[in-house]
């Protein structure tokens, strides 16, 4: 048996189709479609009142790996040595190891939740991860107004820097975590036992979805485009034309995640649909999937622009801990 774990982060329960059944979950925004996890829904056994055991981007991780208890008892913290994670078990039954993700909390200095992978692929570039250091083509007060102060606006700046050189939907993040497991399963798909962490940061913030996704925002809307939200009461530094853009965004960011997975169904022949790849092309095509998101930004635990707050807001609305987990 084969093993994929998915990870979408801050991917809340009430964007899945199959979860929220046509009804939106903000006013005068359309309900985000999401047919390929609609597909895969189909195959599987759903969970439509699951709550996270942690929080924030890496102790949910911690949790997930190690099967440990985190928050309040752990806060945001490195593997330790005493951790026996996932990969320490797995090893040690005859599995190949892969981590494939965008996710830059992972690789920050010591956090070392890499350990145990036999091979690890970083994406880099998400949210504000340092990997540009020249100034952004574009100019920064399309994407801010006039109360982001210099960190929040820095923040902005080293997205776009990071993003500058995206043409095309293939260059998006999610596109790019995808591509790369892809080539990793082709690859090591002589292997008997595979176990590959699939970790997309997106539809964690920014919400910039490429031109063809965002279908979700008001097209007459001609404000600033807000793609990195500040935290804390919405209404405090955006007025209700901008929340509602950004509402937007972030369905359409969603949807382009959604639309991502399509694409390595139709190149891997549907190894999402538990056929990881045509029985011609590799002996061993029996995969265990689990799909599920992590608490963040808008997801899991935390809410966008709703109750009305965005980003790290302390409020554990169940409209937005409420997670996706779906198993095969």
């Amino acid at each position: 048996m084969n093993i994929i774990g998915i990870m979408l982060d801050s991917f809340r329960q009430d964007h899945v189709s199959f979860y929220h059944g046509g009804n939106p979950a903000f006013e005068k925004v359309l309900a985000c479609q999401t047919p390929i996890l609609d597909a895969f829904a189909q195959e599987c056994i759903i969970f439509d009142n699951a709550y996270p055991e942690a929080l924030p981007t890496i102790p949910a991780r911690t949790q997930l790996f190690t099967g440990q208890r985190t928050l309040p008892y752990r806060p945001w913290q490195p593997l330790t040595q005493e951790d026996i994670s996932i990969t320490d078990i797995l090893r040690a039954e005859g599995y190949i190891c892969g981590l494939i993700t965008d996710c830059y909390h992972y690789r920050a200095p010591g956090m070392n939740f890499h350990r145990g992978f036999h091979a690890y692929r970083w994406i880099r570039g998400q949210e504000y991860d340092p990997w540009m250091s020249h100034p952004t083509k574009r100019n920064l007060d399309d994407y801010v107004n006039e109360n982001y102060d210099p960190v929040w606006r820095g923040r902005v700046a080293q997205f776009l820097a990071n993003t500058d050189h995206f043409t095309g939907e293939q260059d998006w993040f999610a596109a790019q975590v995808v591509d790369e497991a892809i080539e990793w399963l082709t690859r090591n798909r002589a292997h008997p036992r595979l176990f590959a962490w699939i970790d997309s940061f997106d539809p964690h913030e920014p919400w910039d979805p490429p031109s063809g996704f965002d279908t979700y925002t008001d097209p007459n809307y001609g404000g600033k485009r807000l793609i990195l939200p500040m935290g804390g009461q919405a209404e405090t530094w955006a007025t209700a034309d901008e929340i509602r853009h950004i509402q937007g965004l972030y369905a359409g960011e969603a949807a382009f995640v959604d639309h991502c997975l399509g694409m390595s169904c139709s190149r891997c022949h549907s190894w999402f649909g538990c056929r990881a790849v045509k029985a011609h092309d590799a002996p061993r095509v029996s995969f265990s999937f689990t799909m599920c998101s992590q608490p963040c930004s808008i997801c899991w635990t935390w809410p966008v622009m709703q109750h009305p707050c965005t980003v790290k807001a302390f409020y554990l609305f169940c409209a937005v801990t409420r997670i996706p987990i779906a198993t095969s």
